[in-house]
């Protein structure tokens, strides 16, 4: 590779490194019917904003009806005492921009616990029960669910590394609620060098939790369950019951779910569209020298990161890839989650929603053990690249790492992204103009934000045209 296209990928990597990226957070597991075990995801704010709680591009037949105000009454059984548990979805919260459900479990009408859950492609997933928050999630109910199915993963909390391990199995099962087909998860989990412990729930299509089985002391078996957004009936996994009612949601052993959030359209324009197929080329200079090299930014596919789909941005260079970063856009703006293998927590806000003239923006961040803050000021600007002239708005933003400052400056124009960029720091100075661009106007998971293709979405050199 020639010094013009190494400087640009110490170019990007440098950028990357004033926008970051973003882990997963997840929360601990208990035991005993207290509180569920659950996950958070990361601290560091994974976009998404939505009004239920289904994620999944492709809509079916569920195991974990999430919509507010679905509910399932329970028997419940514990170290040999009996009582009743209800278990219910609240309300929608958005945690870290990430609309999910809430799942209220009560005992005797108080309020004993509460999860967050989701629900994507890849499954059923627990965020958060109560505060407690390991990494990564924990995947309780893998898609399409089915018996015969293993999966295992490692998590950590606080300073406490743990595994999980999950089978499955068919089963048909008798409750109160009635005769149910399901598929029972056996899930055991180790923290640290602690005893494993073992909990059993079994899932019934369109019903829920219908059982559920925390070792050997705590068992709650479905008494009712009230879940018309998704009407069960016999042939949805029910042998016998009236549809509609039955199923265990839960709550307050160790609950189940995690399901998604409905897009949110947006008033406001968009300034990076980040669709699969996207494609930007520019010309770029190395300290005022021009380069011959061919420089391509395009968005080559969408990749799940723990929950969240990403849109993965690949920077080619005389055609091959030098850096990658995943980015997802929300009604607070484009968010970078990771530059190539290198992960910020939290993840970085690059083009606020919206984006406007005299705003401001920054924080702190970390990567590995470093700690680093950036600072971002915007103002509005007409400027002129090879492929037009375009009223734009400039996003500056200052990194700082023990006393030393990067600058990097972006100008993104509506509906085309950004046409221009810069960066200057430690002795280097490279300058990247627009020459064309492609732009496909549907859009992606990782836009959620924005379902409807916008119109008017401009194509090559669009925009303020030269004179």
């Amino acid at each position: 590779m020639s010094r013009n296209a190494c400087a640009i990928v110490a170019f990007i990597a440098c950028f990357a490194l004033t926008h970051g990226v973003v882990d997963a957070q997840g929360g601990k597991k208990q035991f005993g019917g207290k509180k569920g075990a659950g996950f958070i995801p990361p601290g560091a704010t994974p976009p998404d904003v939505k009004q239920d709680a289904d994620a999944r591009t492709k809509q079916g037949p569920t195991y974990m009806p999430l919509q507010v105000g679905n509910r399932w009454e329970y028997s419940l059984t514990q170290n040999g005492k009996s009582g009743t548990l209800i278990s219910k979805i609240a309300r929608i919260e958005v945690v870290s921009n990430i609309a999910l459900a809430v799942l209220e479990s009560e005992v005797d009408g108080k309020v004993t616990s509460t999860e967050i859950l989701r629900e994507i492609d890849l499954g059923v997933i627990r965020l958060r029960s109560g505060q407690l928050a390991p990494t990564p999630p924990f995947l309780i109910l893998r898609s399409p669910a089915k018996g015969g199915d293993k999966w295992n993963a490692a998590f950590v909390v606080g300073k406490n590394k743990g595994t999980y391990v999950v089978e499955t199995a068919e089963e048909e099962i008798d409750v109160p609620a009635g005769k149910f087909k399901t598929i029972q998860t056996a899930m055991t989990i180790r923290l640290g060098t602690g005893k494993p412990s073992t909990t059993k729930t079994w899932y019934a299509q369109n019903v829920g939790i219908v059982k559920q089985a925390v070792g050997d002391d705590v068992v709650a078996v479905l008494q009712d369950f009230s879940v018309p957004s998704a009407v069960a009936k016999a042939g949805d996994g029910i042998a016998a019951s009236d549809a509609g009612q039955g199923g265990l949601a839960a709550g307050g052993l160790a609950a189940v779910g995690l399901a998604a959030a409905k897009e949110v359209k947006s008033k406001y324009a968009i300034y990076y569209p980040i669709d699969v197929g996207n494609r930007w080329e520019y010309d770029f200079s190395v300290n005022g020298a021009v380069s011959a090299n061919k420089l391509v930014m395009r968005i080559g596919r969408l990749e799940t990161d723990t929950t969240l789909p990403l849109s993965v941005l690949e920077t080619e260079v005389d055609g091959k890839i030098v850096a990658t970063e995943h980015l997802r856009q929300t009604e607070q703006g484009v968010f970078r989650f990771r530059a190539d293998n290198q992960v910020h927590s939290p993840a970085l806000l690059i083009a606020k929603t919206p984006l406007k003239g005299g705003d401001k923006w920054g924080g702190t961040f970390t990567v590995g053990n470093k700690k680093k803050t950036y600072a971002a000021e915007t103002s509005d600007e007409v400027v002129d690249v090879p492929a037009g002239k375009f009223k734009t708005v400039r996003v500056k933003s200052t990194l700082e790492e023990q006393g030393k400052k990067t600058t990097t400056i972006l100008w993104f124009a509506e509906n085309i992204g950004f046409v221009k960029q810069s960066l200057d720091g430690d002795g280097l100075k490279i300058v990247a103009e627009l020459r064309s661009h492609e732009l496909k106007q549907g859009p992606t998971e990782a836009r959620r934000a924005f379902p409807e293709p916008r119109k008017g979405v401009p194509t090559e050199g669009s925009g303020l045209r030269k004179e």
